[in-house]
């Protein structure tokens, strides 16, 4: 026994979907012989919102991670070390640190929810990152889980002198080196995958302009 599509199925399902339809003409095409083409789209178009909304947090992580890693890399006056020694605060050593495993975890989080193979391999060149660094990472009280998130000791962070800092976390550092590096890829990645998400919609949704029942839909456009 099929089920009629009524009314308000089809207007929750273009609300979700994010598509303005004409009712009545949608309500007539999705009951004919023709409806699996517009439900088909309008899933379609529900994943590749949610593939895209993966793909903003990502970028978004990774620009972020990118920015703090390499914040602990400058030299010169600038850096946060010098700094800290300067002032003899390291208050804004430690707020860099926390942040720094903030947005790892981020962005580990974001790339454990993409299905890619490209972001599988990202998120394993971070925690291998990690990994390698880990006796180093944990002296000052950074430590790995099993989902290669990160986990901060911060009373053993601030037990840790600013030498042993500088030497986990400074520009000689290869856990702050490629973390910065890989997580720019990411980003760079993300941003891609956005934009190729876009064009495949544009270029799904102009087959119905050249189909008898184009017309109807051309509030997609």
């Amino acid at each position: 026994m099929s089920m009629r599509v009524t009314t308000r199925m089809v207007n929750d399902a273009a609300e979700r979907a994010g598509i303005p339809v004409n009712q009545n003409s949608l309500l007539n095409y999705i009951n004919n012989d023709n409806s699996m083409n517009l439900v088909e789209a309008l899933n379609k178009k529900t994943e590749e919102k949610a593939a895209k909304s993966v793909y903003e947090k990502m970028q978004t992580a990774a620009e972020e991670l990118s920015e703090k890693a390499s914040a602990f890399t400058v030299t010169g006056a600038e850096s946060l070390f010098e700094k800290a020694k300067q002032s003899g605060d390291n208050k804004e050593l430690y707020a860099g640190v926390e942040d720094l495993v903030e947005k790892f975890n981020d962005t580990i989080k974001a790339l454990s929810s993409s299905t890619t193979t490209l972001d599988a391999y990202y998120k394993e060149m971070l925690t291998q990152a990690a990994r390698e660094n880990s006796e180093a990472l944990a002296s000052i009280g950074i430590t790995m889980t099993k989902s290669g998130t990160l986990s901060l000791d911060t009373g053993k962070l601030k037990e840790a002198d600013l030498e042993t800092l500088e030497k986990v976390l400074g520009s000689e550092s290869t856990f702050t080196q490629k973390t910065a590096f890989v997580a720019g890829r990411v980003a760079d990645n993300a941003k891609t995958s956005m934009q190729s998400l876009t064009n495949q919609y544009n270029a799904s949704g102009s087959i119905y302009s050249g189909t008898q029942t184009g017309s109807r839909f051309d509030s997609w456009q």
